[in-house]
């Protein structure tokens, strides 16, 4: 009994800290693409189907409007309700973060992981939006640990849960969508044989399954072939615009990118597929210019193909480094507040430079050990499945644009492996020799 303590107490801590925040925070949590979310919830609630300003919705995944319609319909149609559900799913992902880091490294990593990701101002702002972020995080730590559990145990079942977790979380963030292709590489050659391929095929099966049924919907109701959603091609063209050093949010980048939609909305709006099919579909015309878009941004890639190698060092800097100011509904970048008035410069405005200040070290710092925890794996040989995990979320936003709320789902497993990290500067392994006992 005494061995649960320490779970419900890092429960307790993350529930409280979020709380406390939701409670206090004067920023608006339904706005945006939040404000989508929320009303294709609605939609789901009295129309039985997903709907988007009156139309099939095809620009986001189905998953989180589906987690968001089960909460409001059993609970109460109130946004407080969705938030408080988000605290759990996030209460619940700091429990099994903690159990995660026991199993791949040891009890002390394990708890400190737990502890580290309850207090950890991103996370604990996680559940604040209806966004996706908290239920991502949620499925990413989940998924890890059962694909873990899967790998050390050999068990048929777990990888068919794996699979069926994996397809769930990619019909939320489609980012995961190739990670089992990887499997058929990294499961044989950590089992060291080729039967270790049938694994992988189990988790395939329900995943494959799962997805293809969505892509099915999107065929049937639109005719057109949308595998997830609508609107990953915009991020080729924006991870492949070299004034913009391939960053979404650079001005130069969104400034290009307004040009480009003008243009591509008046030349699809002539085009016969647009006239004889897609005629007062609004989803058709943005279909028609995402395939413009990544048309432009293969052809960039095409052109330039060693400019655009060279912007991904700093594509890894934008992904996992940032004052995350969005989350606090800080307006200003370090180049507003360094340009304010002295005579300006209130209480608030020392508060935001500290937040965004503190929230950029903390950024760098996570990833500096998390590279050291990954380096340590590699030296060792014991590559476990969250640092395969790590490295293939880095490589896929390597080819698109990306910004820092993007890693906002791993950032559990960041936490975890920067722990290992830390273990390895102060000169420990960071590794115990019983792992298996510590699987459920």
């Amino acid at each position: 009994m005494r061995k649960c303590y320490p779970y419900f107490w890092v429960f307790l801590l993350s529930f409280v800290v979020q709380t406390v925040f939701i409670f206090n925070f004067k920023g608006k949590p339904a706005e945006a693409d939040a404000k989508n979310y929320y009303n294709i919830s609605q939609s789901v609630i009295a129309e039985k189907s997903s709907i988007l300003d009156g139309e099939i919705n095809v620009r986001h995944p189905p998953i989180y409007p589906f987690f968001l319609a089960g909460v409001f319909y059993l609970f109460g149609n109130k946004i407080i309700v969705a938030q408080l559900s988000q605290v759990f799913l996030i209460a619940f992902s700091c429990m099994i973060i903690m159990h995660l880091g026991k199993t791949v490294f040891n009890e002390k990593i394990g708890l400190i992981s737990g502890l580290l990701m309850a207090i950890h101002p991103v996370i604990v702002t996680s559940s604040f939006r209806l966004l996706t972020e908290a239920l991502s995080i949620f499925q990413v730590v989940v998924f890890s640990y059962v694909l873990t559990c899967a790998y050390l145990k050999k068990k048929v079942y777990l990888y068919v849960l794996s699979g069926i977790i994996l397809g769930l979380l990619t019909l939320t963030r489609p980012i995961l969508v190739l990670f089992p292709f990887l499997l058929f590489i990294f499961i044989p050659l950590k089992y060291r044989s080729l039967p270790g391929i049938r694994y992988v095929c189990y988790l395939m099966v329900p995943f494959v399954l799962i997805v293809s049924a969505w892509t099915l919907r999107n065929y049937c109701q639109t005719k057109l072939f949308i595998p997830i959603a609508s609107g990953g091609e915009l991020e080729i063209w924006n991870g492949s615009y070299f004034p913009g050093d391939g960053y979404s949010d650079h001005p130069k980048t969104a400034e290009a990118r307004n040009k480009l939609f003008d243009k591509f909305n008046a030349k699809n709006r002539l085009s016969p597929e647009y006239l004889n099919e897609g005629k007062n579909k609004a989803y058709y015309i943005y279909f028609l210019n995402m395939q413009d878009f990544r048309k432009e941004g293969f052809n960039n890639i095409r052109e330039h193909p060693f400019k655009y190698l060279s912007l991904f060092p700093k594509k890894i800097l934008y992904l996992y480094v940032g004052s995350y100011s969005f989350q606090f509904d800080i307006q200003d970048s370090f180049r507003d507040l360094k340009s304010k008035n002295a005579q300006k410069r209130t209480e608030y405005y020392w508060f935001k430079l500290l937040i965004k200040v503190t929230i950029l070290f903390l950024t760098a710092a996570t990833l500096f050990f998390t590279t050291l925890g990954l380096l340590g794996s590699m030296k060792n040989r014991n590559f476990d499945v969250t640092s395969w995990i790590l490295l293939y979320w880095t490589a896929f936003f390597l080819l698109f644009s990306p910004l820092t709320r993007y890693s906002m789902p791993i950032i559990p497993l960041m936490i975890m492996t920067a722990a290992r990290g830390v273990s390895i500067l102060s000169g420990k392994t960071g590794i115990t020799n019983s792992r298996i006992k510590y699987v459920v």
